[in-house]
C-alpha cells in the first residue's frame, strides 16, 4: 500500500499496475489522498515505534486536518476512480 501511494502521489504508476487499471495516473484528488495515506502512516509509524520522538500539539493538529481534507478529496473523485484505487491498495505489486 505504501509503495503505491507513493508512486500515485507522484502521478505515475507502476507499468504493470497501469496495464491492469487501463490508466497511468489518477486523478489530482486520488494523488492528493495518496500522499496523505503515505504521509500519515509514516507519522503513525513513528509515533508507534520511535521511543524519543515527541509530538507537539500542533502536528497532531495539522496532521488531522490533513487527514480530514484527505477524506474530502477521496469524497469529491469520481466513483469510478474511488473504486479503481481501492482496488490498487488491495492488490500485490508484482
Amino acid at each position: 500500500m505504501l509503495r503505491l501511494c507513493q508512486d500515485a502521489a507522484k502521478g505515475q504508476l507502476p507499468a504493470k499496475l497501469a496495464a491492469s487499471l487501463g490508466r497511468k495516473a489518477f486523478s489530482k484528488e486520488i494523488q492528493y489522498v495518496a500522499y496523505a495515506f503515505a504521509d500519515l502512516q509514516e507519522l503513525r509509524h513513528r509515533a508507534d515505534y520511535d521511543p524519543n520522538i515527541r509530538v507537539y500539539k500542533s502536528e497532531a493538529l495539522a496532521a488531522s486536518i490533513r487527514a480530514a481534507f484527505a477524506i474530502t478529496q477521496f469524497e469529491t473523485a469520481a466513483p469510478d476512480e474511488r473504486r479503481l484505487f481501492l482496488l490498487a491498495m488491495l492488490l500485490k505489486a508484482r
